[in-house]
């Protein structure tokens, strides 16, 4: 009886240590890092503000290449999840969720960490001018539930979150600069356009469902054409007329190049004869984006206006390409 004694005094005097060790042991933490990149925010913010761009500089997708991402919600705007479900030993289960942003400027989230074990935080991301180049803090915050707060008083948070926070802003940095020197490179010339008349379906898009917006419109117009007995005199052509990155969508027009009279009943638009800017873009459209941040960029630099809408003429046919890098995108921007 008196060594069971000993042994409940041990365990209770056990369990009062960790009780009273736990109360003295810090609850909270905040982690942040923070890393130059010599680019433009809007280019930044674009890998920030999307789930999807995540994948190419988060360290733990670098980390874990079985583990499986999905995207719920309208990619890029607030309440839009990031869900994933690796190895057990090295990225667990988890989903962010996207809390709210300021374009070009912040995007938070919350994170919740579901396997092996569970716990909740904030985070965010911070982009600020800095020598003449942007700053990008990437933080995390919140508090250690009780008993694993213990764990802190012999590694912090910071110390533990140091390596993946500075890797990924490494990947984060290695990504925007191969992106700017794609900007760089792209060649813009300017040309003389001569006038053309598009029958056009006209909409605000979300981005996530522009593929599908072009598709059936190109399909639909083609069909009005043919029942009006029109050809088309060109490529399949998309207009822009503005970008909403604060919603994801756009204001675009799938459009039909055409000679003479307008069927009865179909919308149309004339684009007069005048000087333009012009870039030829090889690759797969999702990537394009690079393009159209080069003629951003050149009208920067070259103190011009842009003129909607921005024209993408489809000078081949993707489903009759090899190759994805041989599909051919004709990109010609207006100036005012």
């Amino acid at each position: 009886m008196k060594i069971l004694k000993i042994i409940g005094f041990g365990i209770l005097g056990l369990f009062v240590l960790i009780v009273a060790v736990g109360l003295i042991a810090p609850k909270k933490y905040e982690v942040e890092r923070s890393v130059l990149i010599d680019a433009p925010k809007d280019v930044i913010y674009m890998h920030v503000q999307y789930w999807s761009n995540w994948q190419a500089w988060s360290p733990w997708a670098e980390m874990d290449s079985s583990m499986v991402v999905t995207i719920e919600g309208e990619d890029g705007l607030k309440d839009a999840k990031y869900i994933w479900k690796g190895d057990p030993k090295l990225t667990g289960e988890g989903e962010m969720v996207n809390t709210g942003m300021v374009q070009n400027q912040s995007f938070d989230f919350h994170l919740h960490f579901i396997k092996p074990w569970e716990s909740h935080s904030d985070g965010y991301i911070r982009l600020s001018d800095e020598a003449g180049k942007t700053k990008v803090a990437w933080g995390m915050y919140g508090e250690m539930p009780f008993p694993w707060n213990i764990m802190m008083l012999f590694q912090s948070m910071d110390s533990m979150m140091d390596k993946d926070f500075t890797r990924g802003l490494a990947k984060l940095k290695e990504v925007v600069d191969e992106e700017m020197a794609a900007i760089k490179a792209f060649e813009i010339k300017k040309v003389l356009l001569s006038t053309q008349t598009y029958v056009i379906l006209r909409k605000h898009v979300p981005f996530s469902q522009m593929s599908d917006f072009f598709g059936e419109s190109f399909g639909t117009l083609m069909a009005q054409l043919a029942e009006a007995g029109k050809h088309p005199s060109g490529m399949p052509s998309a207009l822009y007329y503005g970008w909403d990155f604060a919603t994801s969508s756009a204001d675009v027009a799938a459009a039909v190049p055409i000679k003479g009279r307008v069927p009865k009943g179909m919308e149309s638009v004339r684009i007069p004869r005048q000087s333009a800017y012009q870039g030829d873009y090889y690759g797969p459209y999702e990537n394009s984006g690079m393009a159209h941040w080069a003629f951003v960029e050149y009208f920067k630099a070259n103190g011009l206006e842009n003129n909607p809408p921005a024209i993408d003429i489809y000078m081949n046919d993707p489903t009759t390409v090899a190759d994805p890098s041989e599909i051919h995108t004709r990109m010609i921007y207006l100036a005012k």
